[in-house]
């Protein structure tokens, strides 16, 4: 199925507010005896709130499940003016629910607030489940710590997690990305994956006392032994917490230790001086457990991190540190120099995957499809977007030149040119932000036909900008084309070719 449409242009608008947590609760519905409602309360952020406004906060939304009990589906958000209202389960017994302020927009042409979805439930769900996901990840399943430990247990695990998290939890910087909570990989030559894979099965060997290890390679991983269901919540936590900047290559050479090497611990001790210390580093679940039962361990040398899960909760020997480190982080520096001088080229710099911005247009037969109708279009935010992008891709900067988004759900792996990632977890590229909403908004309108095999939409966001949006063989791909005025001929041409050389194999109907 084949659909193609032009969104509506409406004048020039910008953002009054940025969206941001205004409250986040967990609260349960067994501590609801009279003269101790305040027992349900597990955690409230902002914490200074006075305890009849979180009482009322949290009775608003227990009425609301009251009420929409009897509705044909669950109700799991309300929209007010000015804020989203999710809920999300825990347990049968325990909610959690986050309020999100809704910035408005004011037009150029008469200065009215305008109302509008800037931020769609899709994203807004995706990032609270990732945040219960990856307390579980750390903490073990909510079910479980009930059972085993208490609720005051329970209320100080989710107070230390959530007060730590939600300094990550940036709405103004989510977009479709987070709907998939994937993993970018990072393709080396077979005899360097040898090494990689070498190197962990020596670690295994060496240190039986290791369960699990992954590799990553300048923030993207190469392998890994865990599931990969499972690999996307720890990338997800090195992304948002641990991974740095790219260090500088070029002083590698003047750069002294100790120990002739480059590797260090991120997650584990910075000083290997004292050996009558014991390490406790983080807990965390492996794969089928509901309580913790390994440690992890991350280690770096240049842009190359191992991820390792060691056995038991007990804190670690010193000398596993210092052995550890004697061992790996000579061969970690020599193997991270070697991917460094082989990786002359990432798909991010847009060499291994050959996408170009193609040129074209389309004619005006258009119609309007149920999840795009109503998307407000900034014009001149579309025009900045693109002249953005075009300088960009310029012949003056080969960066990011080729602009896409895939997604292959059976592998959680996702690959992007619209984002580059920071100290401080992933951010658009300049001038993508508009385009990155218009996309969740293809997203929902393929989610309107669940059972489509194969089916294609191309829309036209400006007159020079297009977004062609394909879901085949379990697989979602996401292109940007700039226009000139020609024919929708061309633009046919550009997507044949673009299927035909950079996601060749891919599409089963290609």
């Amino acid at each position: 199925m084949k659909v193609l449409c032009r969104l509506v242009r409406q004048g020039a608008m910008f953002v009054v507010d940025r969206p941001k947590v205004l409250e986040l609760f967990i609260y349960t519905r067994d501590k609801c005896e009279v003269g101790d409602e305040y027992k349900k309360i597990l955690y409230f952020f902002p914490n200074e709130k006075s305890l009849d406004d979180k009482l009322n906060s949290i009775g608003l939304s227990e009425a609301i499940a009251t009420f929409t009990n009897s509705f044909n589906s669950p109700c799991t958000s309300i929209r007010t003016k000015n804020t989203k209202r999710l809920f999300k389960s825990l347990t049968p017994s325990i909610q959690i629910v986050i309020v999100i302020s809704v910035p408005s927009f004011v037009s150029s042409a008469n200065d009215n607030l305008v109302e509008n979805d800037y931020l769609h439930n899709e994203i807004i769900d995706s990032v609270l489940s990732i945040a219960c996901e990856t307390f579980e990840l750390f903490h073990g399943k909510v079910t479980e710590i009930v059972k085993t430990y208490d609720y005051e247990i329970l209320k100080a695990k989710l107070e230390h997690f959530f007060s730590r998290y939600l300094r990550t939890m940036l709405f103004e910087y989510c977009d479709i990305l987070d709907c998939f909570n994937g993993i970018q990989f990072i393709s080396i030559e077979p005899t360097d994956f040898g090494r990689v894979h070498g190197l962990l099965n020596r670690i295994g060997y060496s240190f039986n006392c290791t369960e699990h290890s992954a590799f990553f390679f300048e923030g993207r991983l190469i392998y890994s032994t865990l599931d990969l269901t499972y690999v996307r919540h720890i990338y997800h936590y090195l992304n948002s917490f641990l991974f740095i900047e790219q260090p500088d290559l070029t002083h590698a050479t003047t750069m002294k230790t100790k120990s002739k090497h480059l590797g260090r611990y991120l997650v584990g001790p910075k000083d290997l001086s004292d050996l009558s210390l014991q390490i406790k580093c983080p807990l965390i679940c492996t794969p089928g457990s509901h309580l913790p039962n390994c440690q992890l361990i991350t280690y770096q040398a240049l842009r190359a991190i191992l991820c390792l899960l060691i056995k038991g909760t007990d804190p670690i020997p010193m000398e596993f540190f210092v052995e550890f480190d004697r061992m790996v982080g000579p061969r970690l520096t020599l193997l991270a120099e070697r991917l460094a001088s082989n990786q002359t080229c990432s798909f991010m710099d847009g060499s291994i995957f050959p996408l170009h911005l193609m040129e074209s247009t389309a004619d005006n037969n258009s119609h309007t499809l149920p999840t795009l109708g109503n998307l407000t279009i900034n014009e001149e935010g579309v025009s900045n977007a693109i002249e953005d992008l075009d300088y960009i891709d310029s012949p003056l900067s080969s960066l990011y030149s080729n602009r896409f988004i895939y997604w292959n759900s059976s592998t959680c792996s996702v690959m992007t040119t619209l984002h580059f990632y920071t100290g401080s977890g992933k951010r658009p590229i300049k001038g993508a932000k508009l385009i990155l909403d218009a996309m969740v908004n293809l997203r929902e309108e393929f989610s309107l036909r669940p059972n489509s095999w194969h089916e294609e939409i191309a829309v036209r966001l400006d007159s020079h900008c297009w977004i062609v949006c394909r879901r085949s063989n379990g697989r979602e791909v996401y292109m940007v084309f700039t226009i000139k005025q020609e024919s929708l001929h061309k633009l046919e041409e550009a997507i044949r070719h673009v299927y035909d050389t950079t996601f060749r194999g891919l599409f089963l109907l290609d």
